[in-house]
Formats: C-alpha cells, structure tokens, sequence
C-alpha cells in the first residue's frame, strides 16, 4: 500500500491539474477571497443581525465552495510531498489541523441547531424557532401539518423558482411568489355597489409624523391618532349612523376650551393614581416635593424629565425654548416593582394619554399642573413585543375609542352614497366647528392644528378587506422586515398574501384548510419552565447591564440558573440569555439562543492538532533543532 501511494503520487505530481490544485498559486487567491468574504460578512452582521450575514455570506453556496476548494488545496499539497520526512512532521501536522477545523464546520453547518425559545414567567415550553421558514396546510380536525421547510434568501423569487415547494404541496396550495424582507400595508378594494361597506384612505402629515391610514365603515369607523379622533359618518344608509355635529349638544367637557394660565416654570405637578379597574382615585402624589420618587403599595413612582412646554422633535419629547410658547406641561416616569421597571409619560392637557392604555401595574394616571384644564378623549396606545423594552412616546397613539369621542379635537368624514366622489371634512374643537371643506381623490386640506396636512387619497364603495405586499431593503440598525409569499389554493380564483407568522382558512372544494407560513420548529427532548426573570438596569436608565432566567429542568425538577454570562448546558444543546419581552400587565418572557454544535469536539481536536503542529514547525526552524552557523572564517 505504501509503494502503491508512492507511486501514485508520483504520477500526480506530473499531472498540471494536480500541480495547479495543490500550488500555492491557488491558496493565495482562494484564502484572500475567505478573508474578503468574512470581512463582508462581520459589516452585515453589525448593520443588520446575523441572519442577515448568514443568507449574505456565511450560508450561501459560492462561501462553501471557496471552503471545500481551501481543503481540497490543503490536502493535495500535503500528499504531494509524500512520503514525508522527518522535517515535514509541523508542516503535516499544520495541514491536517486545517483541515479538521474545516471538516467540523461543515458537520455543525449542515447537522447543528441554532435557534430561540421563549418562555412567560410561570409555564413551560420546548419549541425551538429556528431560523429556516415553513409554509404549509392543514385540513380541518386533522393532526397532520403538511409542509415544506427552506432557507430564506436575499432576493425574490417568483412562482418558476418555487418548483421545490410547489413539487410536494402544490395538489393543494402553489406558492407564486416569495418576498424575503416585505412592507405589508392593509387596504379596501371597491366595487359598483355602492350600498355596500365604506373606506376611505387618507394621510396626515405634519413635521412630527406622516401617517397613512384606513376608516372603514365596518371594520374601523373611528380610530385615535395624536390629539385628534377621527371617524366616518356615512349621510345616507343603514352602515354607520352619527349624529351631526349641529344637532348633537355639547357636553360640559366638549365647552372647555383649553385655558392655560401663565404660571412660572416652578408649576406645582401632582401625580393622580386612579385604580385602573373601578376608575376611582386612590392617592395623588407632589412630584415637585418628592423628586426621589414617592411609592404606593409597593410600587414605586420617580420623575425621569419634567416639562413645561413639552413638545416632540427628532422622535423624541423635549423642552420648548419659546417662552411664548403655550404651556404643556409633561412628565416622563420610571414605575418601579418587584426590580420591573416600565417607562409613561403623561401630560396634565391630554388625561387620557398613555403608553399603556390598560394602565400599569394596576394604576391609571393623569398629571395635575396648577393652571392647566386637561381635554379628555385622548387615548394611549400598547406596545407589541418586540417593541414594548424600547417603547417612544412620539408616535401618534392610535386606538379606537368610541366612549371619548365627543369632546377634543375631531375629524369628521362625511361620505355621501349619492356623491361618490368626494368627502365632506368637518374639523371640531371642543365640540365646535372650527372648519369645513369638501374634498375629492388627490387633494390635500391644511388644517389649523400644528401645520397638519390631511391629504385623501381614495374612497371606495362595497369595500372588501385586501393585503398589499412590497419588497422592502432592510434598514441598517433597524429591525429586519418579515418575509412573505403569495399563495393560491387550489380551485380559487386569486391568491392572498402570507406574511412570517401569520395562519389563515380558507375553503377548497369545500373543505377547511388552514394556511400557514412561518419558522420552522424543533421540539427539544426536555421541557423548561420559566420561575422567575430578573432585569438590573443601570441607575437612572431603563438601559440593562444585566438580565437572567431561573429556569425549572421538567423532566427531573432541578432548578438552573441562565445568565447573560452563563449558559445552560443539558443534553447536548447549550442554552444562552440572548434577549427578553417585557410588557406592562403581562408576565415577563425570557428569551434564550438554543445552540448544539455536534461539530465542537472535532473543531476542538483540530485546533490542538493546529498548535501542536505549529510549535513544532517552530522547533525545527530554530536554531535549537538546526545547530549553530557557522562564522565565516577570517581572511
């Protein structure tokens, strides 16, 4: 066998292709090409997250190949100075290490799990999200998902490039495009019925937000934005009925005008504390004498910012400079229990304004400034998930709010079945007409609250609910946009957009389905149960320094501690603090990176082969293996 390799190599190493693929001419470009692939690959990950660098770079063919085109160049120029000799033991040793490092990396690209499990204070879960996307159905009462799992892509693809998918499911459901990152914008479509459902798109624009919105004579008639209600009242029909504003009387409320005395900025601030289920009060607090914070059975109240003439700029809440500015007066609160800390901000103007509308921690808020008369009406707005840790409170609230209506300020758009091409804007302050204008598709009307701009865009009649999904390029430090396909069940006429996570039903040919698009999942052999989540901040921020899970093992009920700096290691998967949801009246959820890498102890072994080989390359180039030189002897 020995001769016989020998030989071979022998004849190999008259061959050009086996010359040029074990040559040092192919190494050089082949490692720069590496090095200027992961380079790329560490920017994407910076300006976006790591998926994104994965589909970039790290997961894509043309990285694997530069990868197996290094081994094969490692290997071969190893066997082509076969048989070795005793000088070449750290140069061996150095090539295989290599190569070992190399080999493990592919086990744990194509046979390890990298993906997140989330789990609420009090219960237990096992699912694992990971990072591939699923779409799939399931008829009804049947326990069976049928699905196609595949990786998520930089780049569109249309219904020739689906093939793969609609191979194994398209009997049921062909997928006609996929979006990797998509803006979703739910709208109405029209008919010739004018008797039927009512939309109006419309748009606010002001040097504060620029806002694109629906109302909807079924689905949402009236919605809450900023300072402002907005609602349809249809003239003529049986959808919608409102009373107009000439014959409606105004309440004690809606005659308040907003009286703001010049008080001096030492303005006196109380702190109501309404209990969020009966409405009544139940303490109120001088934040100007306790600007330590004050607490009220166990939660505890303290002023982060106090303004006088609080307004938002640069997506954030700050100071007016003009003293002739009106008063407005705002508080910014740091809510403190049980070390939970949630971030309100109230003003003495608009009571009704929250960033948490279902109040916290079992308390409504209203600020009382001396001298300020507060308008009602004005509704906050929740946090999803993933926002609620960074919430801001300079987004226009938008939240419906029929019981509040009257009163404030308020936009009416008065829809005529027999006039379809236009809409009546009435403006209302305090319950008093204020302005009044008759607008068709495309026009704009300059309103006389803070330089808003309503622009109406479309009206349409016999209205029916429909998705529009463009392609979107990922903002640098922004959240990454979700994917989405078009789907078109078998025997329907028109397809519908799915976005990542949503679950739709459908009729085909007379039966249920439900349809689905979303992350695949893997089930782990052991459940976790979340006891507790502990968050530290640094003093005086809501910015974390620290954050971990006390975590119930199920199958035994050891108790285990998982922080930022100490993973969980059970069963061959490694469990790390990666991240957390915290929302105000809802139990906190950790989130936790779920790794294995069943190619570990091989990148392991490589690495120790990789040093050996080093030092002893090292040895045996020092003078200690090569002897003394010589002196040139003297003339």
């Amino acid at each position: 066998m020995h001769n016989f390799t020998i030989s071979l190599i022998c004849r190999l190493n008259q061959n050009k292709f086996f010359k040029f693929i074990s040559s040092i001419q192919l190494a050089v470009p082949v490692m720069l090409g590496i090095i200027i692939s992961v380079a790329a690959g560490t920017i994407f990950e910076s300006l976006h997250n790591a998926e994104y660098a994965k589909m970039a770079v790290y997961g894509t063919t043309w990285f694997y190949c530069l990868l197996s085109l290094l081994w094969l160049n490692i290997f071969s120029s190893m066997m082509s100075r076969y048989p070795w000799k005793k000088r070449h033991l750290g140069f061996v040793l150095t090539h295989i290490g290599i190569m070992t490092l190399l080999a493990g990396s592919f086990i744990t690209s194509y046979y390890g799990i990298d993906g997140t499990l989330q789990i609420p204070e009090g219960q237990k879960n096992n699912m694992v999200m990971m990072p591939r996307l699923m779409v799939g159905y399931q008829f009804e009462n049947s326990p069976t998902v049928n699905s196609v799992v595949f990786e998520k892509t930089l780049f569109e693809k249309d219904h020739s490039d689906l093939g793969f998918i609609n191979d194994q499911i398209g009997h049921i459901v062909q997928v006609e495009k996929f979006v990797p990152f998509a803006a979703v914008e739910k709208g109405y479509s029209g008919s010739s019925d004018n008797s039927g459902p009512v939309g109006v798109s419309f748009g606010l624009k002001s040097q504060f937000f620029d806002v694109k919105e629906w109302l909807h004579s079924v689905d949402n008639p009236q919605m809450q934005m900023g300072p402002a209600t907005l609602r349809l009242v249809i003239d003529e029909g049986d959808v919608v009925q409102a009373e107009s504003p000439s014959k409606r009387m105004p309440s004690k409320v809606e005659e308040q005008e907003v009286v703001v005395s010049k008080s001096k900025a030492g303005a006196s601030f109380y702190l109501k504390l309404i209990d969020a289920k009966d409405k009544s009060e139940v303490s109120r607090i001088d934040l100007k004498k306790q600007p330590q914070g004050a607490t009220y059975k166990g939660v505890h109240f303290k002023v982060v910012k106090a303004f006088q003439r609080a307004i938002v700029a640069s997506n954030k809440i700050v100071e007016n400079e003009d003293p002739a500015s009106p008063l407005n007066p705002a508080v910014e609160l740091s809510i403190e229990k049980d070390g939970k800390n949630v971030r309100e901000v109230i003003y003495a103007k608009y009571s009704g304004f929250s960033l948490h509308k279902d109040g916290v921690y079992g308390y409504l808020m209203e600020l009382v400034a001396d001298g300020t008369t507060a308008v009602q009406g004005m509704e906050g707005h929740s946090a999803s998930p993933e926002s609620a840790p960074h919430e801001s409170a300079a987004e226009p609230p938008r939240q419906m709010n029929p019981a509040n209506a009257g009163s404030g300020n308020i936009v009416e758009f008065h829809v005529n079945r027999k006039a379809t091409d236009q809409v009546k804007i009435i403006l209302l302050k305090a319950g008093k007409k204020v302005a009044e204008k008759i607008m068709k598709e495309g026009e704009t009307f300059q309103t006389p609250w803070m330089g808003m701009q309503l622009f109406l865009a479309s009206i349409s009649f016999g209205s029916e609910a429909v998705t529009d999904v463009r392609a979107v390029k990922p903002v640098a430090g922004g959240q990454m946009p979700p994917s989405a396909v078009l789907i078109k069940p078998s025997g329907m006429e028109k397809g519908f957009w799915l976005t990542q996570g949503d679950v739709k039903s459908a009729q085909v040919s007379g039966k249920n389905i439900s349809f689905a698009f979303t992350n695949e999942t893997f089930a782990l052999p052991f459940s976790l149960s979340l006891e507790k989540f502990s968050k530290k901040d640094y003093p005086g921020t809501e910015t974390p320094y620290s954050y971990e899970s006390l975590v119930k093992l199920e199958t035994d009920q050891s108790v285990h501690l998982i922080s930022m700096n100490e993973p969980l290691k059970i069963e061959g998967f490694t469990l790390y603090q990666a991240s957390y949801i915290m929302n105000p009246g809802q139990p906190p959820v950790t989130v936790l990176s779920v790794n294995r890498d069943p190619g570990r102890p091989i990148k392991y072994l490589g690495s120790l082969i990789l040093a050996f080989g080093f030092i002893i390359f090292t040895l045996m180039r020092s003078r200690f293996n090569t002897g003394r030189i010589p002196k040139k002897s003297e003339e």
